[in-house]
């Protein structure tokens, strides 16, 4: 199956809740690991790698990358950090430790 730069943020955003109800993510750099361990999950095969580049249209190693999989971390970091509001988060974890 193809990346799809959408899917993958939708069920980055679902682990993500999921990890903030489950108080497994308490705080931002839990937020920050998650989304790290994630992105370094999807890395793992080269071809996965070329996918996300496809995907992402990462064609410039403008950035010292030396690899495919250094452009598509980069890239997909990028863009889930474009995307994703890591304020909205820590006030589900706000209002989680108010209800406690």
């Amino acid at each position: 199956m193809a990346f799809n730069r959408h899917t993958f943020l939708e069920d980055l955003i679902t682990t993500i809740e999921e990890e903030i109800q489950d108080e497994i993510i308490e705080d931002e750099d839990s937020i920050q690991d998650c989304i790290n361990s994630t992105i370094d999950n999807e890395l793992i095969y080269y071809a996965n790698c070329v996918e996300i580049m496809q995907d992402l249209n990462l064609w410039s190693w403008d950035n010292g990358e030396t690899n495919v999989q250094q452009v598509a971390y980069y890239g997909l970091s990028d863009y889930v950090f474009e995307q994703l509001d890591i304020d909205e988060f820590l006030e589900q974890i706000e209002q989680l430790e108010n209800e406690n």
